[in-house]
């Protein structure tokens, strides 16, 4: 079965979909990623079929001044309206080569609802498959993690789901005319109406995957059975990974060292963020490994007790350090937790803030600080708190145990291959009995 996987972002947007790609790829499937150019030797890497995406540079894009600027408002929301609206002008193009880069295929796996991929479905009349990386669907139990807070109060529930309705309808309307102009003139598809896709994706019921762990975020109650918690989608590629020597000399030099790297983050002034690290660095008396990012942290000469490194996976440094210092990203985050390690989170933007009191309220992490407050104070005394704090390291280490226990990848990959299975397996038939058919494939598959 030819499948396409359509994800867009950054690095860690995209490395948990060629993770599950490859899972697929093991089942017979036939698996094509339409990214970027900056993402295609992850693809390759991974023997999938690679389509390239012209004229789209995230990592570009992330840099332009307009962004930056609103990043630093510390507005989540009035970021999130910036990026919509900058993301216009690109919408159409994109759009077109993702429509390209699906025919032919059988079935569509959209790591977000607003990437056309399931109007292309739709028009193409095959099964289309939606994952997400956070707890984003409508809840009771907490409100919506793009606010800057969280409450866990019961008698809260109205509010809670009313954050996750209000800003969901947000950002509908911020995407709804690009995207019903292109359903429109496109594909030849009715436009949606006021809430947008999701009432259609609830009459679908077809599976929508979360790619956490269900040790870190349980399942909320009142989720409906096809929103599958299936744990992270990890891509272990440390199999064939051969460390550089200069770094594996450096981790055995001495003391276990600590991370720094804020992945996809753009910092508008590294020099001065590399010199607070150094000083922050100095002042906790610890050794660092300094990941250089999208920003380029660290160009100057480094103190011998700092060694920097590019392009490290994850699964293979994260087990060699003390601790580690992020953004926040999902992806990086969970990389942190299973190696056992604390995980320090000092959020940028967006869905970071969430997880960086998440992690907290579960013990394995400091209480987090806003990166633009971040000062190398503030950080000695966060890395201090992570390494000395003993029943925080033992709490890490449980929970990195429990992470490591489970197979979020293979258990998506079952999901998406069983559920596109059956959705062919009779095409024949009515679509009430197809209904039916899907219902309970899903039934018995949730409880996997």
């Amino acid at each position: 079965m030819k499948i396409t996987i359509v994800a867009m972002g950054s690095r860690g947007d995209i490395q948990p979909y060629v993770a599950l790609g490859k899972e697929l790829k093991k089942l017979g499937h036939e698996i094509h990623m339409p990214v970027p150019e900056v993402f295609k030797e992850m693809v390759l890497d991974a023997k999938l079929n690679y389509t390239p995406i012209y004229g789209i540079d995230p990592v570009a894009f992330l840099k332009r001044k307009e962004l930056v600027e609103a990043r630093e408002k510390k507005n989540g929301l009035s970021f999130l309206a910036k990026l919509f609206s900058d993301m216009k002008p690109l919408a159409e193009l994109y759009f077109k080569q993702i429509m390209e880069a699906c025919k032919g295929s059988d079935a569509i796996i959209s790591a977000f609802i607003y990437l056309g991929a399931y109007d292309i479905a739709e028009k193409l009349n095959i099964p289309c498959i939606q994952s997400v990386l956070y707890p984003l669907y409508p809840t009771v139990e907490f409100p919506s993690i793009i606010l800057p807070f969280s409450n866990k109060n019961k008698f809260f529930y109205l509010f809670n789901i009313t954050t996750h309705l209000i800003l969901g309808e947000l950002v509908w309307l911020a995407t709804s005319k690009w995207t019903n102009k292109i359903r429109r003139e496109y594909l030849g598809l009715k436009p949606y109406g006021f809430f947008g896709p999701y009432l259609k994706q609830l009459k679908d019921r077809a599976p929508v995957l979360f790619a956490f762990s269900p040790h870190v975020i349980k399942k909320p109650h009142d989720w409906f059975k096809n929103w599958i918690v299936t744990g992270y989608f990890f891509n272990d590629d440390i199999e064939n990974y051969t460390p550089p020597e200069d770094l594996v000399s450096f981790i055995k030099s001495g003391s276990k060292p600590i991370y720094i790297g804020f992945g996809s983050m753009i910092d508008d002034n590294p020099i001065k963020t590399t010199e607070m690290i150094l000083e922050a660095i100095k002042l906790s008396g610890v050794r660092a490994i300094v990941s250089a990012g999208w920003t380029d942290l660290g160009k100057d000469k480094l103190p011998d007790s700092v060694f920097l490194v590019k392009d490290v996976p994850h699964s293979w440094l994260f087990k060699n350090v003390q601790t580690t210092i992020t953004h926040g990203g999902a992806g990086t985050a969970a990389a942190s937790m299973r190696a056992g390690v604390p995980t320090i989170i000092t959020p940028f933007l967006g869905d970071q803030f969430y997880w960086g009191k998440h992690l907290y309220k579960l013990g394995v992490s400091p209480k987090p600080v806003d990166f633009n407050k971040l000062n190398a104070i503030n950080l000695s005394n966060l890395i201090k708190t992570a390494i000395n704090d003993e029943n925080m390291k033992q709490k890490a280490k449980e929970l990195g145990k429990l992470i490591s226990s489970e197979n979020g990848t293979q258990k998506a990959a079952k999901i998406v291959d069983g559920y596109f299975k059956s959705y062919y397996l009779n095409p024949i038939e009515s679509d009430i009995i197809l209904d039916d058919m899907k219902n309970r494939y899903i039934e018995n598959i949730s409880r996997v």
